[in-house]
């Protein structure tokens, strides 16, 4: 994509998209943000992220079945950092397991290119302890965004972490 492409693209809408972990980060000034753009495969969707420099986030890449399968490496911005355009209504999203994440891709080209967390019901939250709920609360301000979307990366200054969250006890081959 050119870059006078990109610098046309329209304002974006804020989404709610939301996430299963957070990352503390370190305050910021304006001047040290960056604005990213990108978007599905035929531009049906359009994504922006402001953020610090990638070099300065965590980036990770996650080990669980659908992570695996559509090679997602990610960052991971509070929701007011991110905004979704979707004129034309294309976004869907898959959910599977419990159904507390949803993974949203573009129902034309099928790219997905962030992740929705609905989080545990309401009711089970309430059993909760105040760290829990805590914990919760804070996961539902954070957007999952595939940096593969997002055009002009800076992919040799950053560094890609292996997640392996929620694996604990688990021995291959058991």
């Amino acid at each position: 994509m050119l870059k006078s492409e990109l610098e046309r693209r329209l304002p974006l809408a804020h989404e709610e998209p939301q996430t299963p972990s957070v990352t503390e980060s370190q305050p910021t000034t304006d001047q040290d943000l960056k604005t990213y753009r990108g978007g599905c495969h035929c531009g049906a969707i359009q994504i922006t992220v402001t953020s610090p420099p990638l070099r300065h986030v965590q980036v990770k890449e996650d080990n669980c079945s659908i992570c695996q399968r559509n090679a997602n490496v990610c960052i991971y911005p509070s929701k007011s950092a991110v905004a979704i355009q979707d004129p034309r209504n294309q976004l869907r999203e898959y959910r599977f397991g419990r159904q507390f994440t949803g993974h949203r891709f573009c129902g034309v080209c099928g790219v997905q290119l962030y992740m929705h967390l609905h989080g545990p019901p309401a009711a089970v939250a309430a059993r909760l302890s105040p760290e829990k709920q805590e914990l919760v609360r804070r996961n539902l301000d954070v957007v999952p965004v595939r940096v593969p979307v997002l055009d002009w990366v800076e992919w040799e200054a950053i560094r890609v972490e292996r997640e392996d969250e929620g694996t604990e006890g688990y021995v291959l081959g058991a």
